[in-house]
């Protein structure tokens, strides 16, 4: 019987031993991070270079129902992550012909996190009415 109770005994401590080893294994906390986190550009056609620091999955989401960027924006690459690392994001912005300025903000998202990139970029230069006027010749 002292024998059976050993290997009980044995048999608990190596079960005990084996549920701590595989609760040891640490979860690592979701990361997204923007650098920097806000654009500002002149009305004409640009690129400027953002750091997305992300241990996920992470994509771009817009504020309308096709969720993509408008046609005068684009960024490149559109997603990245899975593993920690920082990525350059090229955004590339087109002329503003308009006399409004553009703001847009834009979500760097991922299953749980979401985190904003705010873009500016102003209106074009008014037309003087010499410039508007056609020449006559």
């Amino acid at each position: 019987m002292k024998k059976g109770n050993i290997v009980a005994i044995l048999s608990i401590a190596a079960l005990t031993a084996a549920i701590s080893i595989s609760s040891c294994n640490k979860y690592v906390l979701p990361e997204i991070s923007i650098t920097p986190d806000s654009l500002f550009f002149s009305a004409d056609s640009q690129s400027a270079t953002i750091l997305i620091n992300s241990n996920v999955i992470w994509d771009f989401s817009f504020d309308n129902e096709e969720n993509k960027a408008p046609q005068w924006l684009n960024f490149d690459p559109l997603y990245g992550g899975d593993t920690l690392q920082i990525q350059k994001v090229t955004v590339t912005i087109q002329r503003n012909e308009s006399d409004q300025a553009r703001v847009i903000k834009v979500g760097v998202k991922s299953e749980t996190l979401n985190k904003m990139l705010y873009i500016y970029q102003e209106a074009r230069e008014p037309i003087s009415e010499q410039e508007a006027k056609p020449s006559a010749k």
